[in-house]
């Protein structure tokens, strides 16, 4: 909220009060319950089966898996874009991005399988990130450069930028549990904060070449830009180019807070099934089976993004209104305190159920104020990866836990 303060743009929407008054009352019901919720189930003592220490061989073999699949599945949805579908990259990924959405020629079985095999890279990423210190050289460049550049491949190939977004909120949640495990919060090597600006550049670099025109980035694409986001150029701003880009960026990733007094101004209970934001990819798979042949996706015309960039409060508050929104605070609060619980427990004691529980409480935590994670495609073929990886790798190695590894000698 500080941060969309200081840039030359204001919400449109006239009740942008509104937003402070529900963002707050949001953290503070979700904080308050998830805190009174930890403080009853603390004491609880959890009961399952102790998780044995993950084997090296276990590890390797699940990161080799990991970087195979990734490199495989871009590769086929490469080959489906380009030789099947007849998509042309050389005008640019944004224009690439618009051909294949209109196009007529629906995804062959290697688009498919692509996009099953291409999420393995968050296993490559967990168990580069997580087993920073148990890796060699060679096994950490390989997990980390298959994790995020499986990702950022897959995106250049979308045109699009929440599989970059996802990966970093993904990164951040591993680095939690690396230091609710006595790790330090990011691994340590030399030349860290050069590879992080370096790799921010290449990111902010990528999104404004497919968003935004940065040689033509004048004060009219910025108001055009914005009135898209639900914002307007504040008066007496004095266009820079360099500023207008970077307003852009954090604009597309922020602009969820703005679309709150739209969701105020044009939400109606109740929100059937095909209005529903909340589950609405649940229901997009489902569609395509016979179990929910009927769902019509309409969603809200105000967001360009269709649903995906609205801040989980106005999401909630769209879907369910008011009540329903203070009800789901203290769902969401509830869930945040378990995750609490499960993460000051003894590694040794969850296994992949409660690994999966914690990364998908913790990541629409960390992105309520963008979006909810749910809403991305790609956060369910995340976990159906890192289960699937498991299930693979337990049928030769048997069952242990993610968060501990043997060295073997």
């Amino acid at each position: 909220m500080l941060l969309l303060q200081v840039l030359p743009i204001e919400p449109k929407y006239e009740n942008h009060l509104d937003t402070i008054v529900l963002v707050s009352i949001f953290i503070c019901v979700v904080s308050c319950t998830a805190y009174l919720w930890y403080q009853k189930i603390r004491s609880i003592r959890v009961k399952g089966c102790v998780q044995k220490p993950m084997t090296e061989a276990k590890m390797l073999f699940m990161i080799r898996w990991s970087v195979i699949s990734t490199l495989l599945g871009n590769m086929f949805v490469y080959i489906d874009r380009v030789y099947i579908r007849g998509i042309d990259y050389s005008q640019g990924f944004r224009n690439a991005r618009y051909q294949w959405n209109n196009s007529s020629i629906p995804g062959s079985i290697l688009s498919k399988c692509g996009n099953l095999m291409i999420p393995f890279s968050y296993c490559a990423l967990f168990l580069g990130l997580y087993h920073w210190e148990y890796l060699n050289k060679k096994n950490r460049i390989i997990s980390i450069g298959a994790g995020f550049g499986g990702q950022f491949v897959i995106a250049m190939l979308n045109g699009g930028r929440s599989n970059i977004l996802l990966s970093i909120c993904f990164a951040l949640v591993v680095c939690v549990l690396r230091k609710y495990n006595g790790k330090s919060f990011l691994p340590r090597f030399n030349g860290r904060l050069l590879m992080i600006i370096s790799a921010s550049i290449v990111i902010l670099y990528y999104v404004a070449s497919i968003l935004f025109w940065i040689a033509d980035n004048d004060i009219d694409y910025l108001q055009k830009v914005a009135d898209m986001l639900g914002a307007k150029v504040k008066a007496g701003y004095v266009s820079n180019p360099i500023v207008n880009m970077l307003t852009e960026i954090v604009l597309y990733i922020l602009h969820g807070i703005y679309f709150i007094p739209a969701v105020v101004e044009n939400y109606q209970l109740p929100a059937d099934m095909n209005h529903n934001i909340s589950f609405r990819w649940i229901f997009v798979m489902l569609a395509r089976t016979p179990l929910l042949s009927d769902y019509t996706m309409e969603l809200p015309e105000f967001d360009v993004g269709g649903g995906n960039f609205i801040a989980l409060p106005g999401i909630l508050i769209y879907d369910y209104g008011y009540v329903g929104f203070i009800i789901a605070c203290i769902f969401w609060g509830v869930l945040l305190g378990s995750a609490i619980k499960i993460l000051n427990t003894n590694p040794n004691n969850y296994g992949m159920g409660g690994l999966v529980l914690v990364i998908f409480i913790l990541l629409h935590v960390y992105m309520s104020v963008m979006t909810m994670a749910l809403n991305f495609g790609y956060f369910m073929f995340m976990i159906f990866a890192m289960v699937c990886m498991e299930l693979i790798a337990r049928a030769k190695y048997g069952k242990s836990s993610w968060l501990n590894v043997i060295v073997e000698p």
